[in-house]
């Protein structure tokens, strides 16, 4: 599930695109922050697996970071509880990106992924999972 979090989160951010090919094209330089997961804030917990009983995974924060040159870092925050023991991790992920028009495509430790924007606020859904990042 955080893989599959983190590859969503670098997805997401990406969605802006790099090199802008138009006028009024969005760019996904900046910085870009996590704002909902599934229509809940930050921190976020997902759903209990049944197979997993004391075991519970929330996102605590995201932050993407598209840079100018096609590079782009993830940083994000997690926190795993198992059993009652608390443990909390943040990690990076990098990755490099393009842009054709609106399009983005990009790459993440899982492989390509293309992307739309709409204005200063991507949201991304793969069918389970919808996040939402705000420009910021």
């Amino acid at each position: 599930m955080r893989r599959l979090i983190l590859a969503l989160g670098a997805v997401s951010l990406l969605a802006c695109g790099g090199d802008s090919s138009g006028p009024g094209t969005p760019t996904a330089e900046g910085t870009w922050n996590l704002l909902t997961v599934n229509g809940s804030p930050l921190p976020f917990t997902a759903p209990a697996d049944p197979r997993r009983p004391g075991f519970q995974y929330q996102i605590i924060s995201d932050q993407f970071v598209a840079h100018s040159g096609g590079a782009w870092q993830d940083n994000f925050t997690y926190r795993v509880t198992d059993n009652g023991v608390v443990t909390t991790t943040t990690e990076t992920i990098t990755g490099t990106w393009a842009q054709s028009g609106v399009i983005v495509t990009i790459t993440t430790p899982d492989g390509l992924v293309d992307v739309s924007i709409s204005g200063d606020q991507i949201t991304l859904t793969n069918g389970v999972v919808v996040l939402i990042y705000a420009r910021g």
